[in-house]
């Protein structure tokens, strides 16, 4: 790390604070352990049920920290039950800790250093069922499994960065 550690020892004792504070009022036992990972750029953090730890990254903002703590808290609680990561146990979960019940953050750890990558990505949609795909590499032909190639046959509809295009596909989850 550099002088300047990041988070701020404020911000990692306010986030300890408050997940005691939500496993103790929706009696949640034992508490998961908090790590902080100035390796997660891209992702805001990570939830390892089995080890019951909540992996959030240094880079956060207290919003993004406060936010990404619910979030992965909702995927702990509903450890070792038959559903989907962001269904609809999930979302009653979210909801319940307070967090948006979204897959993904509108945007990236607000102070994570910019990254050089600058790949463009094509979006693809199912002119039938609505359903996104991103891709990198385009090959001729592609059409989505469920519709076939006669229906099914993939329109790019947008280009973007991978963050970009990955907010562009939940954005689908979420009409449906």
């Amino acid at each position: 790390m550099t002088s300047l550690q990041r988070p701020s020892e404020e911000l990692r004792n306010h986030i300890n604070e408050l997940l005691k504070s939500l496993c103790e009022q929706n009696e949640i036992s034992p508490v998961p352990h908090i790590e902080w990972s100035s390796r997660l750029k891209r992702v805001l953090g990570k939830a390892y049920k089995t080890g019951r730890i909540i992996r959030l990254s240094s880079w956060l903002s207290e919003d993004q920290a406060e936010e990404t703590l619910r979030h992965e808290l909702a995927h702990i609680v509903i450890e070792g039950k038959p559903s989907r990561p962001h269904g609809s146990e999930w979302k009653n979960w979210a909801k319940k800790l307070g967090a948006k019940p979204r897959a993904t953050s509108a945007s990236p750890p607000k102070y994570a250093p910019r990254q050089k990558n600058s790949r463009i990505y094509k979006g693809l949609e199912c002119p039938s069922c609505k359903i996104r795909f991103i891709r990198f590499i385009l090959r001729n032909q592609l059409y989505c499994r469920a519709c076939g190639p006669r229906k099914g046959g993939l329109i790019q509809t947008v280009s973007g960065t991978h963050f970009e295009l990955t907010n562009w596909a939940s954005k689908m989850e979420e009409n449906v």
